[in-house]
């Protein structure tokens, strides 16, 4: 039987920023910290890397699971899939569609299972504009069961998710902007300051 969602109104962080600003891996920091102190963690976690190749591959974590699957392989905006049907140009990654698929349905367990932290990285213009990757977050910010939701997001869409998603609290924090364990204690407290009491 699913549970009611969360009498309080939820709490968004957009966190945004330029490649390299350190997103990801106050993500990652974020999860294991609020993990040790009892919280309930879901989501998704995208990680880039460098192949012995060269070649430089996502992987998509899956964070109630711990499963990792490969997610996309960059290879350029000449090569990368069409956004839009084409007329904005070319994604620079190729992506694995059994995974995108794959994530989304975690995405989705958020609609019937309470959480106390949703992590979505990322929201960009493959979701919005496109139509793909993790499509279905604006629904699952808007109508999932958690108390905190952190999600990573491309500065260039970030007016247009404000725009999608309502009845919430939301935040935007530029990870630039601030140092690593500032914003790292500042989500830490606000992930806390959000648990869903557990009979709700």
């Amino acid at each position: 039987m699913a549970q009611p969602a969360p009498a309080t109104p939820r709490r968004i962080v957009f966190l945004t920023g330029a490649p390299d600003a350190g997103k990801t891996a106050v993500c990652q920091r974020l999860v294991t910290t609020v993990r040790h102190k009892g919280l309930r963690v879901h989501g998704l976690i995208s990680e880039a890397s460098r192949l012995s190749s060269g070649r430089i591959v996502q992987t998509v974590l899956n964070l109630r699971s711990g499963e990792r699957r490969r997610l996309a392989e960059y290879v350029g905006v000449d090569e990368g899939e069409p956004i839009g049907r084409g007329v904005a140009g070319r994604f620079s990654w190729t992506f694995v569609a059994e995974s995108v698929r794959w994530g989304r349905h975690e995405l989705d367990r958020c609609l019937t299972r309470t959480t106390d932290l949703l992590v979505i990285d990322q929201v960009g213009p493959l979701e919005l504009l496109a139509g793909s990757g993790w499509a279905n977050a604006v629904r699952v910010l808007q109508e999932g069961r958690y108390g905190l939701a952190v999600v990573v997001v491309n500065p260039l869409v970030v007016a247009r998710l404000n725009e999608q998603v309502s009845g919430a609290e939301i935040e935007e924090i530029d990870a630039a902007q601030v140092s690593q364990d500032d914003l790292l204690e500042r989500l830490v407290r606000l992930a806390l300051d959000s648990r869903v009491e557990n009979g709700a």
